[in-house]
C-alpha cells in the first residue's frame, strides 16, 4: 500500500512538471522569425543607405543594420506574465581568397539582444549594428527559442 501511495505521487509531480515544461514552452515559442533585412550606415555622413550601390566601394568607415523582423503571437496564455526573450543574430563569413586581398580568414559573430512583445503588437523590428567587413558571401542566421530565419548577402568591395 506504502509503495502504491509513493508510486502514485511519483506520476503526479511527473504530470506536473511536464505540465509546467509545457506552458513554458507554449511561452517561450510565442514569438517568429519572419525577415533578416541589411541596409549600410555610412559613419562619415550619418547616413542609412540600401546595401547596393555602396556609399564608400571599399565598405570603409561604414557599419551594416541587420533588422530582423519578429512576429508575435497575439494570444499569449492566459494569466501568464510573457517575459522577455533573447533573440541572438550569428554572422558567418567563409575565408576567400582573390589575387588582390590574398587569403581572407573566416568571419564569425554573434549578436543577443532581448526582445518583447507586447500582447496588442504584432511585429517588431529588432536591429543589430556589425562594423562592415568585405566578404563575398556572408550568412546571417537569426533565432529565439525554437524560431530561425538564415539569409545570405554579398557584402562586396572594390578591389
Amino acid at each position: 500500500m506504502k509503495f502504491l501511495r509513493i508510486f502514485m505521487i511519483g506520476l503526479l509531480f511527473i504530470g506536473l512538471i511536464a505540465s509546467t515544461g509545457y506552458a513554458l514552452e507554449q511561452n517561450q515559442n510565442r514569438l517568429k522569425i519572419e525577415d533578416i533585412t541589411l541596409q549600410v550606415f555610412d559613419r562619415s555622413t550619418n547616413k542609412l543607405s540600401p546595401l547596393s550601390p555602396l556609399p564608400n566601394p571599399y565598405g570603409m568607415d561604414m557599419d551594416v543594420l541587420v533588422t530582423v523582423k519578429v512576429r508575435g503571437n497575439q494570444t499569449p496564455p492566459s494569466n501568464q506574465v510573457v517575459q522577455p526573450q533573447k533573440i541572438r543574430l550569428v554572422v558567418d563569413g567563409k575565408e576567400y581568397t582573390t589575387a588582390a586581398t590574398g587569403k581572407v580568414s573566416s568571419w564569425k559573430e554573434t549578436q543577443t539582444r532581448s526582445v518583447f512583445i507586447a500582447p496588442e503588437k504584432e511585429i517588431s523590428y529588432i536591429p543589430f549594428l556589425i562594423e562592415y567587413k568585405c566578404y563575398p558571401n556572408v550568412a546571417f542566421t537569426a533565432s529565439v527559442s525554437t524560431s530561425s530565419l538564415w539569409k545570405s548577402f554579398p557584402l562586396s568591395c572594390a578591389e
